[in-house]
C-alpha cells in the first residue's frame, strides 16, 4: 500500500560564515511514517532514507521526491506485524538494508524490498541495529530495557563474530560510572548502558559506547575484547550524541551545550563548543552529530536557544529554553573550524543529521513539534513525546568548497 506524501518547497534562510553562494534547500515532510525522529536512516550519498510507516513496515523512500519505493516487513514476522522491537540501517555504500525484528536479520534491495539474503540469528530480541561505514560489520543491542550487551556479524558472510553480554546495573536514572583502571589492555566491563550511544570508526575496526557519566567504551573487533574505557574526569554529564572522527578519536555532546573532541587512547580532551560556562546570551542545545564518508566534515545539529532567568535558582542563573530556530553546523575536522552554518525554521529543532560522503549533502530531522517561545523545557519534552505533526526531512546542497 503506498500512503500519502505531501511535498513541502521552502524558502530557508540559511547563514553562512564565508562569502560562498547560499546552498540549495528543499524539505518534505514523512507522511505516514512514525513519529520517531531517531528511527530515520538515511543511505551515504543521502539519495535514500528509510523510516518505520504507522503499518509497522520498514519504509523505503526516495530522498528527491519522499516518495515510498518499498515497504519491508520485519523478519520476525512473514505476515507483515508491527517491529517492535525493531532495528535497520542501509549498508554503505550499497543500495542494500539491513532490517531486524525478533532475533532475525535480513538485508534487503532498498529500492524494491526484495530479501537478498539473512544474517545468523542474535541470541537476544534486537532493539537497534548499526553498520559500519566500510560496510562489513553489523552491531545490534538488545531491545528489552533490563538487558545489555553487545552482538556483532560479518556483514559478507551474515556469521556472528561474537556476543558481548554484560549485566545492567539497577537504577536506570543514576549517572553510572566505570569504575576500573581505564585504558589500555583492560579486560570487558561488567555492563554498558542497554541504550547507550554508539559508534563504528570509520574503518569498522573500532566500536565506540558512550555511557551517561560520559565515560567512553573502547572496543577493537579484530581482537574481539574491550580496550578499556576513557574517564572524563572532575568534569562528567550527560552525553547525548557520539561519532568516530578516526579509529582514536570520538565527537560527544555532553549536558547538550558542549561539544568535546576526545582521543580515548591518547587520554587527550578538546573542547569545541564551550558548555559550561556558556558564553553569550545564545546557545546550541546539540541532539545529534554526523560525519562525512570522507571524515572531512562534522555536522552538529539542535536548536539555538535563547536564554532567561532561572526559576528557584540563585540571581543571576540562567538557562537557554527558548527556542530561535533549528541549526546546523558544519564543522571543518581537520581545522576544527565552522565553515557553515545552516537555518530552519524558527519552531524546528533537528534532531537526527546526515552528511553524505563528500559533505556536500546534508540533510535534518525535524521531530514533529512546532516548538513555541512561550514553552519551558518540560513542556517542550512532554510534546515531543507526543509530536502532533509529520516528521519532516530537510535537506542542504552545499556550494562548492564547503
Amino acid at each position: 500500500m503506498k500512503i500519502a506524501f505531501s511535498l513541502v518547497s521552502l524558502v530557508l534562510a540559511s547563514t553562512l560564515t564565508s562569502n560562498a553562494a547560499e546552498p540549495m534547500v528543499h524539505s518534505f515532510d514523512l507522511t505516514g511514517a512514525r513519529a520517531v525522529p531517531f528511527h530515520v536512516e538515511f543511505t551515504s550519498d543521502l539519495t535514500g532514507c528509510a523510516v518505520v510507516g504507522t503499518n509497522g513496515t520498514v519504509q523505503s523512500r526516495n530522498m528527491q521526491t519522499g516518495a515510498i519505493l518499498a515497504e519491508i516487513a520485519s523478519p520476525a514476522d512473514p505476515q507483515g506485524g508491527p517491529l517492535d522491537p525493531f532495528g535497520f540501517a542501509f549498508i554503505p555504500p550499497s543500495g542494500q538494508i539491513v532490517v531486524g525484528g525478533g532475533t532475525n536479520l535480513s538485508v534487503h534491495d532498498a529500492r524494491t524490498g526484495a530479501k537478498t539474503r539473512s544474517l545468523e540469528p542474535a541470541p537476544s530480541r534486537i532493539g537497534s541495529i548499526q553498520v559500519s561505514p566500510d560496510g562489513h560489520h553489523v552491531a545490534a543491542r538488545p531491545g528489552h530495557a533490563t538487558l545489555a550487551g553487545l552482538t556483532f556479524w560479518n556483514l559478507p558472510t551474515g556469521q556472528r563474530l561474537r556476543h558481548l553480554p554484560t549485566d545492567c546495573p539497577p537504577g536506570a536514572y543514576n549517572i553510572r560510572m566505570r569504575h576500573g583502571t581505564g585504558l589500555p589492555q583492560v579486560p570487558a566491563p561488567e555492563w554498558m548502558e542497554p541504550n547507550g550511544r554508539n559508534a563504528f570508526a570509520p574503518t569498522g575496526h573500532r566500536f565506540f559506547s558512550v555511557l551517561e557519566g560520559a565515560d567512553v567504551d573502547v572496543w577493537d573487533l579484530d581482537q574481539a575484547r574491550c580496550l578499556g574505557t576513557w574517564h572524563p574526569g572532575p568534569t562528567r554529564g550527560r552525553a547525548s550524541a557520539i561519532v568516530a572522527l578516526d579509529d582514536h578519536r570520538v565527537a560527544i555532546s555532553v549536558n547538550d551545550h558542549e561539544l568535546r573532541v576526545i582521543d580515548p587512547i591518547a587520554n587527550t580532551k578538546t573542547i569545541l563548543i564551550a558548555g559550561h560556562p556558556i558564553p553569550g546570551p545564545t546557545a546550541l542545545e546539540i541532539r545529534d552529530l554526523a560525519l562525512s564518508g570522507d571524515g572531512r566534515r562534522l555536522a552538529v545539529a539542535g536548536m539555538r536557544m535563547k536564554s532567561r532567568p532561572a526559576v528557584m535558582a540563585p540571581a543571576g542563573d540562567v538557562v537557554y529554553d527558548v527556542p530561535l530556530r533549528g541549526e546546523v553546523q558544519v564543522w571543518d575536522v581537520a581545522t576544527a573550524k565552522v565553515l557553515t552554518t545552516l537555518q530552519g525554521r524558527p519552531t524546528e529543532k533537528f534532531v537526527k543529521v546526515a552528511v553524505d560522503h563528500t559533505g556536500s549533502r546534508v540533510a535534518a530531522v525535524h521531530n514533529g513539534v512546532s516548538i513555541q517561545a512561550n514553552w519551558t523545557t518540560a513542556t517542550q519534552q512532554h510534546y515531543a513525546r507526543n509530536p502532533t505533526e509529520p516528521l519532516r526531512v530537510t535537506v542542504w546542497d552545499l556550494p562548492g568548497g564547503n
